[in-house]
């Protein structure tokens, strides 16, 4: 069975400090996004690990499903299925 990889990003400090280039808050909109092959299974394994989700939404034909998450800090990233290939 294969290592499980984590990866942490700072979207922005408790303390209050914004991005100059982006201008996020912590507690915003991150500047980007994640992609998964799975959007139902990363919901479930994150909803498991104190991590809100808004609505699905797209159809997975011609929008792709994602679903807005929040994470214990607040901060706000969306989560896209990645279309399959073919």
């Amino acid at each position: 069975m294969g290592r499980r990889r984590a990866t942490r990003c700072a979207v922005g400090d408790r303390a209050g400090d914004a991005d100059a280039e982006c201008g996020n808050e912590p507690g915003d909109e991150a500047p980007f996004s994640l992609d998964t092959s799975n959007l139902g299974a990363a919901m479930a394994d994150l909803s498991a690990r104190v991590v809100e989700f808004g609505d699905v939404m797209g159809d997975g034909s011609a929008v792709p499903r994602m679903a807005r998450l929040t994470d214990p800090d607040g901060n706000r990233v969306l989560l896209i299925e990645a279309p399959s290939p073919g």
